[in-house]
């Protein structure tokens, strides 16, 4: 593959705003066996993180440490990352053009590389050499990545490959790279082939001699969630004790990440305003709901080296997309 140097293009955007003192592309997955035995409903203990508190979880979602906001041109921002977890620059792209956008957290201006037409793009991580992006339809654009070493300059890029029917027809709008295994995971968020108030499903793309193949396939149990939103069983399905209907909870993800500690996946919802822990195993450890206020439109995650989790939201007019920033609590 014969690399060619990007072009460079300045944007400029808005003031940052700090709340304090101011990746999900890469990581290590430790996953359970695909297809293994349904996950039990979680007792109640775990049920008290539905309205995201819970003791082990050490980021206050309602409190982030700082509030960036992003260039104009980055107001349909959907997926984030860090290119090997290096927070001194955060990649992005957004869900109507062609280019990997980036830029310092709070920089007023950003760069971008086109690498591709225009298209309803979603997520984006980095695993080896390679920047890969997911298109809403499932296929996979992949190119050579270097970032400049002086972090002004120009990266170095190469070829574009599309990389298509990899995983079953639907909306994507989720992927994680496990960069130490050489792993893709895409995430569906609404597959026309499964019902999404009973399991949402996620497939790895495994590396074999530089081809994308499908290797396992993982499925998050949505009862389990429904449970958590409503652990007295009065509201989420079927009738419950005092006879209301339960309400189910139709899970439309928009983005996952796994914890580069605890190697728990971090699922996160839009639409259903929520951020879904996971195990390793894919069993539902929490629910944390997210307030419509901080989170007009959250469609991206991800963690940087020093483990400060990021989330991406989508601004409805030009200048309102954000980018929240948490640190991690000290645990007693």
């Amino acid at each position: 593959m014969i690399p060619v140097i990007s072009t460079l293009v300045t944007l400029s955007s808005s003031l940052v705003l700090s709340l304090g003192a101011s990746s999900c592309g890469t990581g290590q997955n430790n996953s359970g066996s695909p297809d293994s035995s349904v996950p039990s409903i979680v007792n109640s203990n775990m049920a008290r993180a539905a309205g995201g508190v819970s003791e082990s979880f050490v980021y206050d979602l309602e409190h982030p440490t700082s509030i960036y906001k992003m260039p104009e041109a980055l107001t349909e921002i959907s997926g984030i990352s860090f290119h090997q977890g290096d927070d001194t620059q955060i990649y992005a792209e957004q869900d109507e053009k062609g280019r990997l956008y980036w830029l310092k957290p709070g920089d007023q201006t950003a760069k971008y590389y086109d690498f591709g037409k225009d298209g309803d793009y979603e997520d984006l991580a980095f695993v080896g050499e390679q920047a890969v992006l997911l298109k809403s339809n499932g296929v996979l654009y992949s190119f050579d990545f270097t970032p400049a070493a002086d972090k002004e300059g120009t990266p170095v890029t190469g070829s574009l490959q599309e990389w298509k029917d990899l995983v079953p027809k639907g909306e994507y709008e989720g992927l994680f790279a496990d960069a130490a295994r050489n792993q893709l995971y895409l995430l569906c968020k609404d597959c026309k082939s499964e019902d999404h108030k009973k399991k949402v499903s996620v497939y790895r793309l495994d590396n074999d001699a530089g081809h994308w193949v499908r290797g396992a396939v993982y499925h998050i149990d949505v009862s389990q969630i429904s449970t958590l939103v409503d652990p007295t069983g009065q509201d989420n399905g079927k009738k419950g004790k005092k006879g209301k209907k339960e309400k189910k909870v139709d899970f439309k993800p928009s983005a996952l990440c796994q914890d580069p500690l605890t190697h728990q996946w971090y699922v996160l919802s839009s639409i259903n305003k929520m951020l879904v822990v996971l195990g390793t195993d894919w069993q539902v450890k929490a629910v944390h709901t997210l307030s419509r206020k901080l989170y007009a439109q959250p469609e991206g995650i991800c963690f940087d080296k020093q483990h400060n989790l990021y989330i991406s939201n989508e601004g409805q007019l030009p200048g309102e997309a954000t980018l929240l920033k948490f640190a991690p609590r000290e645990q007693k």
